[in-house]
């Protein structure tokens, strides 16, 4: 079963199967895989908010892209295919 479904392309990430966090990173690069995106945002995500580890990787993206001046980006989730926002 695919880890994520949905609009994008994938790297194939099943459920239940173990991942280095290099195989991810370069199922996120070089196809890249939304569920990769997923798979990093929903872990990496798990430290900020236990609950709801998605919205921690968004927020801390968020304030991320603050603290580096990005003051007209808002992302919205990790694929950046949604309605995320950047302006240079």
């Amino acid at each position: 079963m695919p880890l994520y479904s949905n609009i994008g392309t994938s790297a194939d990430l099943r459920c239940g199967k173990k991942y280095s966090i290099k195989d991810v990173l370069f199922g996120l690069i070089l196809p890249s895989g939304c569920d990769a995106a997923y798979f990093l945002a929903y872990n990496l995500g798990y430290f900020f908010h236990k609950e709801k580890p998605i919205i921690g990787f968004v927020e801390k993206m968020n304030t991320e892209a603050r603290s580096l001046g990005m003051l007209s980006t808002e992302i919205t989730e990790p694929t950046g295919l949604g309605s995320s926002v950047s302006c240079a």
